[in-house]
């Protein structure tokens, strides 16, 4: 079957789990993801006009496990993931929040505390207020 003649359920279903797939490779195949790959990664996390839901929030996941495993550096990552946190879906900006959960760098979390101030979707607070409780 083509990509293009999955239903939308099962293309869904394949972004939901392509991060962890994709950790597991590197995982296996050790490796630094470059700069261009996270930049990659950002455009596709930040391009909701042209993505669907499932590929942002998968890109976004991807960038967080990225830095959270030591696959690239969090300072390389971290700048991408505070953008997202700005983006107009709360669903982007829950998994953002998360994607910081998972980095763990306490250096972003006056970023996150503006973040929370500015947040209306009552599910990404809880999330945002999670983090930080987490991140100390």
């Amino acid at each position: 079957m083509q990509w293009s003649q999955a239903s939308a359920a099962h293309r869904e279903a394949l972004w939901n789990c392509l991060p962890e797939s994709i950790l597991d490779y590197l995982q296996l195949h050790p490796t630094v993801v470059s700069g261009v790959d996270i930049s990659y990664l950002a455009n596709i996390a930040t391009d909701m006009p042209s993505r669907t839901l499932p590929e942002v929030l998968a890109a976004t996941r991807l960038l967080g496990g990225i830095a959270e495993d030591g696959f690239a550096r969090r300072e390389t990552v971290l700048p991408h993931i505070l953008y997202i946190l700005t983006l107009a879906h709360p669903a982007v900006r829950t998994a953002a929040a998360e994607a910081i959960w998972q980095i763990g760098d306490r250096s972003v979390i006056d970023a996150l505390r503006s973040a929370l101030e500015r947040e209306t979707h009552p599910h990404t607070r809880l999330t945002m207020e999670h983090v930080l409780r987490v991140l100390g």
